[in-house]
C-alpha cells in the first residue's frame, strides 16, 4: 500500500478505490430499541464497535417499556458493503491470484496458514456470493486458478491414483485430474499434510463447481463462459469415473480411501467393559475388605475411551459433491448443444472435445450407482443424516457433532438436493419428503453441540438456516455472527481452538476441538424447535412500526449505481498500526446479585477483547487474544443474506424456480435489495415492506420464463412492462406480452415470454384467480 501511495498518492489511491467500490448493499428498518447511555443516542450515531457490542443483548423499548432483543438491522447492511468492499479488493480481473483466507489486508509477509488456498469451504465460501452481488469479475482470478490447479492436478492424477493422461475413447482432450484440502499459489494439488486435514479428494471437483455456479449458470448466453467453466468439470469428470471411484460388491461406486473434512467418527472401545460378572454375582459373599478392595480397583480403571477415525470410504460429502459434479457436467454439455446447432464448425467441434457423449453417458451411469443413488443417507435413528456410510456411535451417527464443519450436511447447501420446497414435488426423483425434515434435526443437534465456532463456521450455519426457509434461525445466526466473530473494524475473526475437554478424554485428540471464548459466552439463541416465529416476532413482521422504518434507515441496498452516503462511510480495513478489536461476548439482564456478578464478569471480558490490540506483526493478521482475520467469513455473510432474500437453486436452467424471501429475517421489516443476479441470467429488483414482498422488478439477459415462488402464498400480477435503457426491445410490442399465470399450488406465479431488455415489474395480489 505504501508503494501505491507513492506512486500515485493518497488522493489518486481513494479515488481508484471508490471507482472499483462502485456497488451498496441491501437495507431493512431500524430498531426502536433504546440502550444507554445516553438514552437519545440512536444506534446509526455509535460507532460500530459499540454497536457490535449491544448487538444481541437485551434493552427496553421506549414506547412500550417492553424487553427486547437488540437486532440492528442496519449493522448488517453495514456489514454486507463491507464484504463486497473485502472481496472487490482482493479478487480483481487483473489479479493474478484468487482471494486467500485474508485476501491482501494480511499484515507482513507471514501470513496465518501460511496464507494459503484452503479447499475444504474456505476458498469457495469467499465466492458464494460473488456472481449474485454483482462482482463477477472477481471471478475472473478463480476460474484462472481452477484451471492452472486443474493442470497440475493431472501430475498428482497420475503420480497418486495411477491415472492416464488422458483416455482414448473420450478424447486426448480431456485430462483427468485431481486436487486435495489445501493448495497454494503454485497449484500444489498434492495432500498437503495429515490425512485428517488435507485427505479430501473431492475438494477439487468441488472448486471447480464455483466458476461454473457463479458464472456460467448466471449469464447463460456467454457460450466461452460456459466452455471455460466445463473445461475443469469435465477433467475431474473422467478422474472419477475413470480412476478413483471403486465398484463394491452389489455395483455401487464408492470413493476412498478419504476423509469428511475435518471430522473423525468413533468406532469400536478401546476398553470394553470384562465380561466376568462373576464379582458381582458373588459379592454378597465377600467381606467388607474386599469389597472396598475391589470398589477402589474399579475407581483406578481409566475412563471408557473409543478408536477414533477419520479416514473411510464414501462420506457424505463426497456423494453429494459427485452427483453435483456429474449432474452441472451433463446439463452444461445439454446447454452447449443447444448453442452448437446454430453455431459455426469450430464451436462444434470444440464442445465435442469437451462433452464427448461417452463421458457423457459415463458420468450419468456413475451418478445412479452413487450410494443411495447419489442421496443422502439417514442414520440408524432415522432421525438425521449420515456423515460417514456407517453409525459411528450407538446413539448419534456424528460423534464429533460440535465440529465446527458442516460436510454431513453439503447436500443443504451449497449442494441443492435437500429444500423444504421440494419434498412435495411428485416429479423430481431427488425429492424425498424425510430429508428436510432429517437435515433440519442433524443442523439442530450440530448447533446444541456447540457447532458454529468460528466465523466462518456460523455464516455457513446462516446460510444453511435460509435453505431450511427459517428466518428466525438466520437472524439468530448472523447476529451471533457479528457479535461473537466481528472485531470493532467489521473484520470477521477465527477464534483460538482448544480441545473439546470431554471427547479428549474419550480418545479424540487431533480433530475434536472446541472455541476458547474465555469468559465471553455465544450470543447464539436458537429459535423454537418447530421454527415458528414468537408472537412478538410475528407481531413485528406483520404490523411493523412506522418509527423501525423510517426513510433515512433505509441501508440496504445492493445496487450497482453509485455507493449511497453509507456506503461512503465504510473505511478500509487499517494499517499494521490501527487497532483491532476483539469479539464481544452476550450479556442477560441482571436478575439476581449472582448473575448480576456473572454479566458483569463477561462483560468485563467482552470488553477485554473489544479494547484496542494491535496484532503481533510477527504472526500476521492475529490479535493479543489469539483471533485470526479470515475474509471467509465476512463473505459468508453476504451470502447468507442473498440466500434469506433470493433462491434460485431448484428448476431448470431455462425455468428457474425463483424462491422470494424465503427466509427473511423477522427484524428486517422493510428493506430493498436491487440488481441482484440470480441463476438463469435475471437481474432482480425486490422490495418488501412489513416483512411482506411489496413489489418484485425482473429484467431477463435471455428468452424465457420462470416460476416465481412467494413465501407469502400470492400470486404475482404483472403491473409494468416497460423497456430496459441499456438494450433495445427486439420483436416490436409483440415483445411486451408477457403473461403471468397462477401455479399449481399457493404462492406460484408463472411467468412466460420474457425477453432481454425488458424490465417486468410484478407486485402481489392476496386472492390468486381461479386457474
Amino acid at each position: 500500500v505504501s508503494a501505491f501511495r507513492e506512486a500515485f498518492g493518497a488522493t489518486r489511491l481513494r479515488v481508484a478505490s471508490r471507482r472499483d467500490v462502485n456497488g451498496a448493499a441491501a437495507g431493512v428498518g431500524a430498531s426502536s430499541c433504546a440502550r444507554p447511555p445516553p438514552s437519545n443516542t440512536t444506534m446509526k450515531m455509535w460507532s460500530t464497535a459499540a454497536r457490535l457490542e449491544a448487538l444481541g443483548t437485551t434493552c427496553v423499548d421506549r414506547k412500550t417499556n417492553a424487553t427486547r432483543r437488540v437486532t440492528d438491522p442496519p449493522l448488517f447492511a453495514l456489514a454486507y458493503h463491507y464484504a463486497r468492499y473485502l472481496l472487490l479488493s482482493s479478487s480483481q480481473a487483473r489479479s493474478r491470484l484468487p482471494a486467500n483466507l485474508q485476501g491482501v489486508w494480511a499484515d507482513g509477509l507471514k501470513a496465518p496458514w501460511a496464507g494459503d488456498f484452503h479447499l475444504n469451504i474456505n476458498l469457495q465460501m469467499a465466492y458464494w456470493a460473488a456472481g449474485a452481488a454483482r462482482l463477477e469479475a472477481s471471478l475472473d482470478p478463480l476460474l484462472r486458478f481452477v484451471e492452472r490447479l486443474a493442470a497440475t492436478g493431472t501430475t498428482t492424477a497420475r503420480e497418486w491414483y495411477g491415472a492416464p493422461e488422458s483416455y482414448a475413447e473420450w478424447g486426448t482432450f480431456i485430462r483427468p485430474w485431481v486436487a486435495h484440502g489445501f493448495t497454494d499459489a503454485s497449484g500444489d494439488a498434492r495432500a498437503l499434510g495429515e490425512n485428517h486435514w488435507a485427505l479430501c479428494v473431492v475438494c477439487g471437483a468441488w472448486l471447480a463447481l464455483a466458476p461454473y455456479e457463479g458464472l456460467a449458470e448466471l449469464w447463460p448466453s456467454d457460450t466461452t463462459l460456459l466452455e471455460r467453466a466445463l473445461g475443469p468439470i469435465a477433467g475431474a469428470v473422467a478422474f472419477f469415473v475413470g480412476t478413483y471411484l471403486v465398484a463394491m460388491g452389489d455395483g455401487t461406486l464408492v470413493t476412498g480411501p478419504t476423509t469428511s473434512p475435518e471430522n473423525a467418527y468413533r468406532w469400536s472401545p478401546v476398553n470394553a467393559e470384562s465380561s466376568d460378572k462373576s464379582v458381582n454375582a458373588s459379592s454378597a459373599s465377600l467381606s467388607k475388605k474386599q469389597k472396598k478392595k475391589n470398589t477402589k480397583k474399579e475407581q483406578r480403571k481409566p475412563a471408557r475411551r473409543h478408536r477414533w477415525g477419520t479416514v473411510a470410504m464414501a462420506p457424505a460429502i463426497d456423494v453429494a459433491v459427485l452427483h453435483r459434479l456429474f449432474e452441472a457436467y451433463d446439463e452444461g454439455c445439454a446447454r452447449l448443444v443447444d448453442h452448437d446447432q446454430a453455431a459455426p464448425v469450430d464451436h462444434h467441434h470444440s464442445m465435442m472435445m469437451i462433452c464427448p457423449p461417452a463421458l457423457r453417458a459415463a458420468a450419468r451411469a456413475a451418478s445412479e450407482r452413487l450410494p443411495n443413488r447419489g442421496r443422502p443417507a439417514a442414520c440408524g435413528d432415522n432421525r438425521t443424516l449420515r456423515e460417514y456410510p456407517f453409525d459411528g456411535d450407538a446413539d448419534d451417527c456424528a460423534a464429533d457433532a460440535a465440529h465446527r464443519h458442516f460436510s454431513g450436511l453439503w447436500a443443504l447447501f451449497p449442494g441443492r438436493q435437500i429444500s423444504p420446497s421440494s419434498d412435495d414435488d411428485a416429479d423430481d426423483d431427488d425429492a424425498d419428503p424425510r430429508l428436510a425434515a432429517l437435515a433440519r434435526e442433524t443442523f439442530r443437534r450440530k448447533l446444541a453441540a456447540g457447532s458454529g465456532h468460528t466465523g466462518w463456521s456460523r455464516a455457513w450455519a446462516a446460510a444453511l438456516a435460509a435453505r431450511l426457509h427459517d428466518g428466525a434461525d438466520v437472524e439468530a445466526h448472523l447476529i451471533a455472527l457479528l457479535a461473537d466473530y466481528f472485531a470493532g473494524n467489521l473484520l470477521a475473526v477465527h477464534p483460538p481452538l482448544k480441545p473439546n475437554a470431554a471427547l479428549k478424554s474419550d480418545g479424540c485428540a487431533s480433530t475434536c476441538f472446541e472455541a476458547d471464548l474465555g469468559a465471553c459466552a455465544s450470543s447464539y439463541v436458537a429459535p423454537p424447535v418447530d421454527g415458528h416465529h414468537s408472537e412478538q416476532q410475528q407481531q413485528q413482521q406483520q404490523t411493523g412500526a412506522a418509527a423501525e422504518s423510517r426513510a433515512d434507515d433505509q441501508l440496504f441496498t445492493m445496487a450497482k449505481a453509485a455507493p449511497s452516503k453509507s456506503s461512503k462511510a465504510v473505511a478500509p480495513p487499517p494499517s499494521s498500526s490501527s487497532s483491532k478489536g476483539g469479539r464481544s461476548g452476550s450479556r442477560p439482564p441482571a436478575q439476581t446479585a449472582a448473575q448480576a456478578s456473572q454479566a458483569s464478569q463477561a462483560a468485563a471480558a467482552r470488553a477485554h477483547r473489544r479494547a484496542v490490540q494491535p496484532p503481533q506483526r510477527s504472526r500476521g493478521m492475529i490479535t493479543a487474544t489469539g483471533d485470526v482475520f479470515q475474509l471467509d467469513g465476512n463473505l459468508g455473510l453476504a451470502a447468507a443474506i442473498h440466500e434469506a432474500l433470493l433462491q434460485a437453486h431448484r428448476g431448470p436452467l431455462d425455468r428457474v424456480d425463483l424462491h422470494v424471501l424465503p427466509a427473511l429475517p423477522p427484524s428486517w421489516t422493510d428493506g430493498a435489495l436491487t440488481a441482484a443476479r440470480v441463476r438463469g441470467g435475471f437481474d432482480v429488483d425486490l422490495v418488501w415492506h412489513r416483512g411482506r414482498l411489496a413489489n418484485l422488478t425482473l429484467r431477463a439477459s435471455v428468452a424465457g420464463g420462470l416460476v416465481v415462488r412467494s413465501s407469502d402464498d400470492v400470486f404475482l400480477d404483472v403491473v409494468d412492462v416497460r423497456r430496459d435503457d441499456d438494450a433495445g426491445v427486439p420483436g416490436g410490442a409483440a415483445a411486451l406480452r408477457v403473461t403471468a399465470t397462477p401455479g399449481a399450488e399457493p404462492g406460484l406465479t408463472e411467468l412466460d415470454h420474457l425477453v432481454p431488455g425488458l424490465a417486468v415489474v410484478l407486485a402481489p395480489r392476496r386472492r390468486p384467480p381461479p386457474r
